[in-house]
């Protein structure tokens, strides 16, 4: 290789590291603000309930907005098993149970348990990346199954 071409490689080098660098801190500074904007929502709706609570203690004839609840136990029954998740805030857990024929103790010793994260009414496994399944009404769907309450 002579002079030129060496020359050459390393611009162009240079080049990529500096364009990796570049994109890898755009990225970063994307994701801190997400999380700047969420925790100033988050703030933002616990001053509004302060308020709300405050104002409730004053007047007997405020009302306060009743908002929409996912918390409960939702089941999916069938003779080869049961499916059953418990959504409780922002968590949900799962207990799927297959029936053996061997016995209830040994078909509740071989259930498998899972747990996530829920945000608004989807659910997420507990890195919060994949998305498993959704809330609508009084039904859960997860996996392919529709769980009710």
């Amino acid at each position: 290789m002579n002079k030129t071409n060496i020359t050459k490689f390393f611009l162009i080098l240079l080049t990529w590291c500096f364009l990796f660098t570049i994109t890898g801190c755009e990225n970063n500074s994307n994701s801190s603000k997400a999380q700047k904007t969420d925790s100033s929502q988050s703030s933002s709706n616990s001053s509004t309930k302060k308020k709300t609570k405050s104002n409730k203690s004053y007047s007997s004839s405020s009302t306060e907005k009743k908002t929409k609840s996912n918390n409960g136990t939702y089941k999916y029954e069938t003779s080869d098993g049961s499916l059953t998740i418990t959504i409780s805030g922002s968590s949900w857990r799962s207990a799927h149970v297959i029936t053996t024929g061997f016995g209830e103790a040994y078909d509740n010793q071989n259930a498998q348990y899972d747990r996530g994260i829920v945000n608004g009414d989807d659910l997420y496994d507990s890195s919060g990346y994949i998305k498993l399944g959704y809330v609508s009404g009084n039904r859960v769907n997860y996996a392919g199954y529709n769980l009710y309450k």
